[in-house]
């Protein structure tokens, strides 16, 4: 069975979102995946996201969220 790791998820200081999804199993695998990013003090998500991406064995993606914008949009990641 394949499965999907989700590594090294961090946010800069610029509010850049970054994490690693590394598919552990031999097989290809479609991924379809969606995060938030919660602000502890507001007790609500800073920044939302969903995207898909296909992996192929053993391989990993890194992916970024560039904020741009004001807290609280959902964002379409590649």
């Amino acid at each position: 069975m394949s499965t999907v790791a989700v590594r090294d998820a961090y946010c800069d200081l610029d509010n850049n979102f970054t994490f690693t999804l590394e598919n552990t199993g031999g097989n290809p695998r479609s991924i379809e995946y969606v995060w938030t990013l919660n602000d502890p003090m507001a007790r609500m998500p800073l920044y939302r996201g969903e995207g898909s991406v296909v992996l192929q064995p053993h391989e990993s993606r890194t992916l970024t969220f560039k904020s741009g914008g004001p807290p609280g949009p959902l964002a379409k990641m590649p």
